[in-house]
């Protein structure tokens, strides 16, 4: 067993460092705010472009606004054309499979600043979710901004870039990523000092499969397991931390990580390990 805890810490590139009292096991296993006048609800009613009124409830959403989609449509994908938004929420067990974006990278949806939660997927949603359009984080200043999904059977994709925005004096910024979760898209700094990723104490496997630059440090907090799909999957600098119960870091086949990793936390366990 030792020599294969080793070959796990060498396709890191660097060895492991516990802070605090903390157990470590090495383990190889197969592997939102308040609505106003302009939030709006998809009806679909006449085409799949956002910017047709006669697809919305109200007023077509845009800056400081909630977009929800709780109901079927007869046309997806949806063209979302270049768009500010403060959050899209998926609600209901009646939710179609949208997909905002005709194809990954396509579209562009600019975010809010401060700690937000910018796609809500509620826990009544029963089907798959897919955000193709690229995502910027509002400007350059420091934010917070939340992907959560809590649906027991529904996976979140984020097919699109992610990026830090300009404007502003520029600083750090934070993505936090909650529940089931792909990111295919490039993570990257954008106009920001720098980007981290933060994987949330909520069940659920969170991929990252992206040829990702950001260069903040990436956490996986307890209950988060957290996949490293590409060998850039967590960014180019930065160091990767595990800590609390039960937090994951899986390496999927082939994948060779070059970070500093810490695990740190006092008691209970944490893990890294290989996908079969």
């Amino acid at each position: 067993m030792k020599n294969r805890n080793q070959h796990i810490l060498g396709r890191f590139g660097l060895s492991s460092i516990c802070t605090g009292l903390c157990t470590v096991t090495f383990s190889l296993l197969a592997a939102g705010p308040a609505a106003h006048a302009d939030d709006a609800t998809w009806d679909g009613d006449t085409d799949a472009l956002w910017a047709t009124a006669g697809n919305w409830n109200a007023a077509i959403p845009g800056l400081g606004n909630t977009a929800t989609f709780n109901s079927t449509t007869s046309f997806n994908p949806i063209d979302v054309g270049t768009i500010s938004l403060s959050k899209i929420v998926f609600d209901t067990a009646n939710t179609a499979a949208y997909t905002l974006g005709t194809a990954a990278g396509t579209g562009s949806i600019i975010l809010a600043d401060g700690t937000t939660t910018a796609v809500d997927m509620t826990s009544s949603v029963v089907t798959n979710q897919i955000i193709n359009a690229n995502l910027t984080l509002g400007t350059a200043i420091a934010s917070t901004t939340t992907f959560s999904n809590t649906s027991p059977t529904g996976l979140l994709t984020l097919a699109g870039g992610i990026t830090g925005g300009t404007g502003g004096a520029a600083a750090g910024k934070t993505v936090t990523i909650a529940g089931a979760t792909t990111i295919s898209g490039i993570i990257s700094n954008g106009g920001a000092t720098s980007v981290s990723l933060n994987k949330a104490a909520i069940p659920g496997l969170s991929i990252l499969s992206g040829n990702n630059s950001y260069t903040g440090n990436t956490t996986i907090n307890a209950s988060g397991i957290l996949r490293a799909g590409n060998n850039n999957a967590l960014g180019t600098a930065g160091t990767v931390t595990i800590t609390g119960l039960s937090a994951v870091l899986e390496l999927a086949d082939g994948i060779n990580i070059n970070r500093a990793l810490t695990v740190s936390g006092a008691g209970g366990k944490k893990f890294l390990r290989l996908q079969d």
